[in-house]
């Protein structure tokens, strides 16, 4: 069976169909692309803004050691959990170096700071 050159070129898409379905196709997918990854760069954003953090010591015998010392996770209506769990930490560890201070004639054996995030090791 012998084929025609006419029939052969039905079959073969022209450079001008080929060329109009490209650019759509192509954006609409980038598009979806684009949309589903700022969604996720905007969830990850979200949930990197810790509002728990930790108040942690030191030893007077091992300065390297991190001694869990309190969680601070509340939250309070007008202020960000953020600033209040901070601020509320910060609060604490002053006091608390402090209070050391004055119980060792100005010499602290041991230091409290915060940071932010659930206790880790």
């Amino acid at each position: 069976m012998v084929r025609s050159e006419q029939s052969d070129s039905q079959f073969l898409p022209t450079k001008e169909a080929t060329y109009k379905a490209t650019p759509y196709c192509y954006g609409r997918t980038q598009t979806q692309i684009l949309v589903l990854t700022m969604s996720l760069l905007v969830l990850t954003a979200c949930t990197d803004a810790t509002s728990t953090y930790t108040l942690y010591r030191d030893s007077a015998l091992d300065p390297s050691l991190r001694v869990h010392w309190a969680t601070f996770d509340g939250k309070d209506g007008e202020l960000e959990p953020h600033d209040f769990n901070q601020e509320n930490c910060n609060h604490a560890a002053d006091l608390l170096n402090k209070n050391v201070r004055v119980l060792n004639d100005g010499a602290a054996p041991i230091q409290y700071w915060c940071e932010p995030g659930e206790f880790k090791n």
